[in-house]
């Protein structure tokens, strides 16, 4: 079989010599150590012999357990236990396999672009077909009532949602949930909301609003998150999905279809999960902070670098930003955001993220991301870097 799709942009990243990454702001992960208390806990679970045999395949009940309460606090959703979640190996794992149960040759899903380009992938692996309603950069990613009722069709099986959103930062709110719900109303899509940054928010006026808590569109909603984001350790792949009695049957068939892949996750890591989630509230303050500190320590200075990054995005969520590619670079000129991540990884050891690699097809700009979920010193060295590639100090 042949594979209908080319190799990630990851992979390609991870591809390139060391010495043009060794400022990695490409990949969403932090460069600084996991907190202490989730250390804490797989140790205690790692010395606990009970926990090294298979777990059960829709995961440990301690954890669901413990996802179930987070969401009723943080959301006043309630999800059963038993029925209603399942543990999976990382949230990219949860979204293909939702995606190839639900999907069948010839649906289409909808999601907005820029997109997660895993969507992508595994829409293609089920047969089905990807299409976007662009998030412009000059209506500050925002959409119409008009814009989504067009983008729909009648064979759209799933509105994908990723809330915040990767890459531009964006967090939808109560009243674009609303309009959501308003076009979706009469439309039998189920929706697959993407959450993995629920607890990386900035904005007091803008919050994470899960999209299972709205009212209008609770039952039809299937909701996947994961631990590595919020607790900083994307490589321990704990993810999960739930949903309302009314989508049981699909998480139901998601459970078989786990059964004939990796059968479970691993089960010291999901108890260590389970207590690290038990602490949440206790947690989630100083998280933030940090995360905060960083993002107002790196924008700031990022928009006075150059007139190009005078419009790097503020996000309200995630733990990245966009920056336009320069129309304009002499003594070079790029043709898109590839060639431009290209010669700044080699000029500067900076390694980014170029957008269009989210999109279908050319987006109306071209621009790339960088992550700032690293320590401040590394951030200095980006920015200084960064100022000179910009100012065309490091070209021939």
């Amino acid at each position: 079989m042949k594979f209908p799709f080319k190799e990630s942009i990851f992979a390609t990243i991870g591809n390139w010599p060391p010495e043009w990454k060794k400022i990695n702001l490409a990949q969403g992960f932090p460069n600084f150590p996991y907190p202490d208390l989730l250390k804490n806990y797989a140790l205690e679970t790692l010395n606990t012999p009970s926990l090294h045999q298979y777990a059960p395949t829709r995961g440990m009940l301690s954890l669901r357990e413990a996802i179930v309460g987070y969401v009723s606090s943080f959301y006043s959703v309630s999800i059963c236990p038993h029925k209603g979640i399942i543990v999976t190996c990382g949230a990219t794992q949860a979204i293909a396999l939702a995606l190839n149960i639900l999907l069948e040759e010839g649906d289409e899903v909808l999601a907005f672009a820029p997109f997660y380009d895993s969507y992508h992938a595994q829409i293609l692996f089920s047969k089905a077909r990807l299409n976007t309603l662009e998030l412009s950069w000059e209506n500050d990613f925002s959409f119409t009532k008009a814009e989504l009722e067009k983008a729909l069709t009648p064979k759209t099986k799933i509105l994908l949602l990723n809330t915040p959103h990767n890459p531009t930062g964006k967090v939808f709110t109560k009243k674009e949930l609303d309009l959501i719900a308003q076009v979706t109303a009469k439309h039998p899509c189920v929706i697959l909301s993407d959450e993995v940054y629920e607890f990386l928010t900035y904005n007091k006026n803008r919050p994470h609003v899960s999209v299972a808590s709205h009212p209008d569109l609770k039952n039809k909603t299937l909701t996947i998150s994961s631990l590595g984001k919020t607790f900083g350790a994307t490589g321990w792949k704990i993810g999960w999905i739930y949903g309302p009695e009314a989508l049981w049957p699909i998480l139901e068939q998601i459970s078989l279809k786990l059964q004939y892949d990796c059968f479970s996750v691993t089960s010291f890591i999901q108890e260590a999960a389970a207590k690290a989630l038990g602490d949440l509230e206790n947690y989630l303050p100083s998280f933030q902070s940090h995360y905060l500190s960083l993002r107002d320590f790196f924008i700031p200075q990022l928009q006075k670098l150059h007139k190009c990054t005078a419009r790097a995005v503020n996000p309200d969520g995630s733990y990245f930003t966009l920056i336009p590619v320069p129309k304009s670079f002499k003594p070079k000129s790029f043709k898109n955001d590839q060639q431009f991540c290209e010669e700044l990884a080699k000029k500067t050891g900076i390694a980014s993220i170029p957008t269009s690699s989210f999109y279908l097809s050319n987006p109306k700009e071209f621009s790339f991301r960088l992550c700032f979920a690293k320590d401040k010193i590394l951030l200095e060295k980006a920015l200084a870097q960064l100022k000179l590639f910009l100012e065309k100090k490091s070209l021939p």
